[in-house]
């Protein structure tokens, strides 16, 4: 087995350039994607000056330092290359109010070596994701009821959106930490 690495450079992830609003209630196998509600959700996004990316990044430094490791911009150990694959608003088929949702695949890479030394795929969502995927669920705090709900809340919205960075960074971090 591989030593732990002592430091990591987190590349990634980026913003979102657009956050969705999938509702799945209309029956399995339909996912809608309002333009209206999307715009709403883009909105908030821009007026609450989230920077989804740039802030998961930050928590993961944070949560990594805490745990150990030393992060730096350059000459690592390792590298943790961090993807936001999906992020905004779920509903799924069983007609649950909307919550936040978020979709991320991590892969740490030996810096000298180029191995994969752990990847994960992590879904904060209130729904069901496959069994290789880790599941973070939303607390009961950010639901919504309908796509009015969203456009008429965009700081709650953003407060939600906000809400799963300290759980997926956390999550990802002690990961990290029982694998060395």
């Amino acid at each position: 087995c591989a030593a732990a690495p002592s430091s990591i450079a987190i590349v990634g992830p980026d913003d979102p350039a657009h956050y969705v609003l999938d509702d799945q209630s209309l029956g399995a196998g339909f996912s809608v994607q309002s333009g209206t509600a999307r715009s709403v959700i883009d909105d908030a996004v821009a007026a609450g000056h989230l920077k989804l990316g740039t802030e998961l990044r930050a928590a993961l430094a944070a949560a990594l330092r805490k745990d150990g490791y030393k992060v730096v911009a350059a000459g690592s150990d390792a590298v943790l290359d961090v993807s936001i694959s999906t992020a905004g608003f779920y509903r799924d088929p069983f007609h649950r109010p909307f919550a936040p949702s978020l979709l991320i695949h991590v892969k740490l890479v030996d810096a000298a070596t180029r191995e994969v030394r752990f990847e994960q795929t992590y879904a904060y969502v209130d729904g069901d994701p496959p069994s290789w995927v880790v599941h973070l669920r939303p607390g009961p705090g950010f639901r919504f009821a309908s796509e009015d709900e969203l456009a008429a809340d965009p700081g709650r919205v953003v407060r939600a959106l906000r809400a799963m960075i300290a759980p997926l960074a956390g999550a990802i971090a002690d990961a990290l930490t029982r694998r060395s």
